[in-house]
């Protein structure tokens, strides 16, 4: 959820956390909004991970004994 929640508050046209970090250091969204493609991709590629490979969340609770 904390990444699904990370790439909406990032992605443009409505991230909020991208015109919000642009406003505080005084830099415009189209010269960010280039670098921050790689972020995106890293996070949907996690996001993509846990969706369909539930290994990946569910491995620590495994080792724990909680599953």
């Amino acid at each position: 959820m904390v990444i699904a929640m990370g790439l909406g508050l990032f992605s443009p046209p409505v991230g909020l956390g991208l015109f919000a970090t642009c406003a505080i250091t005084g830099t415009e969204a189209r010269n960010v909004a280039g670098p921050i493609v790689k972020y995106l991709g890293v996070l949907l590629l996690g996001l993509l991970a846990l969706i369909f490979v539930p290994e990946v969340s569910l491995w620590l609770p495994g080792h724990f004994g909680l599953r």
